[in-house]
């Protein structure tokens, strides 16, 4: 029975073990030359997810082999090596790790161009073009000479010097060709080169959302009206709007965008406008993040799409603890801490928290003796709050009891400390310091965001401010009033990537807005450790690191919870040890009792019978018959008679000294 209830354990805890892993496979490959049978090392290889959401880069080694870790689902493979043509592979990876194998890519053709003139000089002011289809330029070069590499089939390499005819050269080439040209230009007295007027962009789409691929495309206009396609020749600038693989462009960058192609020292451009992708979590500012009763508090709520764009967003419904909102506005008439939710209104699963505190004024309009400055109390010198009049070097505010707090005069010197490191969607707080580092309250702190925005915000009681950014990147902080020395710039960092080489960095906006949707549930599993160390490191604070952990640290609960069932169960079925030897316990309780009562007069037979009970635990053949693997009730009895010998022993000595 004993066995069968441990086989059942066994079984039940590699079950529940087993099926609350979430695993990760591996991918892996090789690039390998069509044509030689080589490998290809030093090559690019993007990940691409279903969304078409970058997840990975490596570059494969000097053996053409690369991996990529803590993969799972369908992926998209795009390799740019030199040389080659643009590699597209696909690849499903769940649990099980996947070895694509070999990958083949195709070599370009390699062709060598010189442009030199009939008596084999070479021009330094001459070109080549190579052409496809009529009017495609498909490879270009300015100079003497120059490798062009293009794929395998049939082109026109056209050479060009000012004051020089043109010379075409048909060629045909195979994968892997390499072929060098020379020209031998005829020189004229009118220069008849080609010249290019104008380069006009074009896009496939100029209105996307994050995550598009949006296709471009460069003409180029000749002095002589004829136009060629040099998509491929021109040189690309994409502003910042996502991964260029020409001619496609995978935009994951939010706003405008100007994409310029030049070519031939001609430029064109087009605007393109990227928009907020799938939006994954939301975050709420206050401005201030405390302030008195009866004063206003300014929320903002900001949406984070999956490529880390951010966007103020109006569309949510606001709740509160206490106090009321109004269009974005929170009062309260109570001294409370007010928890505001903003819930996202398409999707109520995306929310997001902010806590302001008020403070409670007294009666006659001062504020209590604790608490000084408000949102509305900072202004030009001479401005005063309360029934007291302003000192006369600069504006103050009113106390309880008719105190007055002066603020510093125009021109004083301010100091800002921050925290150490800043993350988007975590509170931040600055304390503001005078020149005797004193904290002061009451003064407005201007804050210039990344995006060029502004804000401002008025120092607490405790001369302190605290805002949730929304952005990564430089803040700003400044004041129309004082001189802020010092460092003045504090940059918040995107959140940290704890589980490296993780594919997705654990977002932990998600967490601290309450947002644990499907794919946050899905990340936490494989990224436990790192947040664990993380928290110890000091990237991450403790709360955060147990909100993200927090599924898995109910899987333990569990597990814990299920073993002391085990437990509880294997006790019961192994038997109590007491019920099976009653009269030994009886006896040995009642030699115990004896030794505790030796004092008496009638211990004396306990005296004389002192030898004897060392032999009487002798029923251990009765624990034995239960079978117990471990002898656990022999020891236990055999610790018994030793102690009982001891005892009986100084019982004795005290006895004979006591001349009993």
């Amino acid at each position: 029975m004993m066995a069968l209830a441990r086989n059942v354990f066994i079984a039940f805890f590699i079950f529940v073990f087993l099926s609350t892993q979430v695993y990760a496979g591996t991918l892996t490959g090789k690039l390998v030359d069509a044509k030689t049978g080589g490998d290809i090392a030093g090559a690019q290889v993007d990940i691409y997810d279903a969304s078409n959401l970058q997840v990975g880069r490596i570059t494969s080694g000097s053996d053409g082999t690369f991996r990529q870790e803590n993969l799972s689902g369908h992926y998209t493979l795009r390799i740019v090596a030199t040389g080659y043509t643009l590699g597209l592979f696909t690849a499903d990876v769940s649990t099980d790790d996947v070895d694509l194998g070999n990958l083949i890519l195709i070599p370009q053709a390699k062709i060598h161009a010189t442009v030199k003139d009939n008596s084999s000089s070479e021009l330094s002011n001459g070109s080549v073009r190579v052409i496809q289809d009529g009017n495609q330029v498909v490879a270009y070069f300015e100079g003497a000479s120059g490798d062009l590499y293009v794929s395998a089939g049939e082109y026109d390499v056209i050479f060009s010097a000012p004051y020089y005819t043109e010379e075409t050269h048909h060629v045909s080439l195979a994968p892997g060709d390499s072929i060098s040209l020379d020209s031998s230009l005829e020189p004229t007295t009118l220069d008849t080169s080609p010249v290019v007027q104008s380069v006009s962009v074009s896009l496939s789409d100029s209105n996307v959302s994050a995550g598009s691929e949006v296709v471009l495309t460069a003409i180029a206009t000749y002095i002589d009206g004829h136009t060629e396609d040099v998509t491929a020749a021109a040189q690309w600038d994409v502003d910042g709007a996502g991964a260029l693989y020409k001619p496609k462009l995978i935009a994951t960058v939010a706003g405008t965008h100007n994409v310029r192609a030049t070519f031939d020292g001609k430029s064109g451009s087009s605007t393109l406008t990227v928009n907020l992708g799938d939006v994954r979590a939301l975050s709420v500012s206050a401005i201030p993040s405390s302030a008195y009763t009866g004063d206003s508090v300014t929320l903002t709520s900001t949406v984070v799409d999956k490529y880390g764009n951010t966007q103020p967003t109006t569309n949510v419904n606001y709740t509160t603890s206490c106090g009321s909102i109004n269009n974005g506005i929170l009062t309260s008439q109570d001294a409370c801490t007010a928890v505001v939710t903003s819930l996202l209104a398409t999707n109520g699963s995306i929310n997001g928290s902010v806590t302001v505190q008020f403070t409670k004024k007294d009666t006659g309009g001062n504020y209590e003796p604790t608490k000084r400055g408000s949102s509305s109390s900072s202004g030009g010198g001479g401005s005063s709050t309360g029934s007291n009049s302003s000192s006369s070097s600069g504006s103050s505010v009113g106390g309880s009891n008719g105190s007055i707090t002066t603020l510093p005069a125009s021109g004083s010197v301010l100091k800002l400390l921050f925290s150490d490191v800043a993350y988007v969607g975590n509170n931040v707080t600055v304390n503001v310091l005078d020149s005797n580092s004193n904290p002061v309250s009451g003064v407005v702190i201007v804050v210039v965001m990344p995006d060029g925005r502004e804000m401002s915000l008025v120092t607490d009681k405790d001369g302190k401010v605290a805002f949730v950014p929304a952005l990564p990147g430089d803040y700003i902080f400044k004041s129309s009033k004082y001189v802020i020395s010092g460092v003045n710039t504090l940059t918040v960092n995107e959140v940290p990537l704890v589980n490296k080489p993780a594919i997705k960095p654990l977002d932990m906006n998600k967490y601290n807005n309450g947002t644990q949707n499907e794919t946050a549930a899905a990340e936490v599993p494989s990224d436990m450790v790192g947040v664990i160390l993380a928290a110890f490191s000091g990237e991450i604070s403790p709360a955060d690191a147990i909100k993200a952990t927090m599924p898995l640290w109910m899987i333990l609960g569990a597990l814990i919870f299920a073993a002391a069932i085990f437990f509880v169960v294997y006790t019961f079925m192994i038997g109590n040890p007491s019920s099976n030897a009653p009269a030994e316990q009886h006896e040995n309780a009642g030699q115990s009792v004896m030794v505790k009562a030796s004092s008496a007069p009638q211990s004396a037979p306990i005296v004389q019978s002192a030898p004897e009970p060392a032999p009487t635990p002798k029923p251990a053949a009765k624990p034995k018959a239960v079978k117990e693997p471990s002898g656990k009730v022999e020891r236990e009895i055999n610790e018994l008679e030793e102690e009982l010998r001891e005892k009986m022993a100084r019982l004795k000595k005290l006895k004979e000294q006591r001349g009993y």
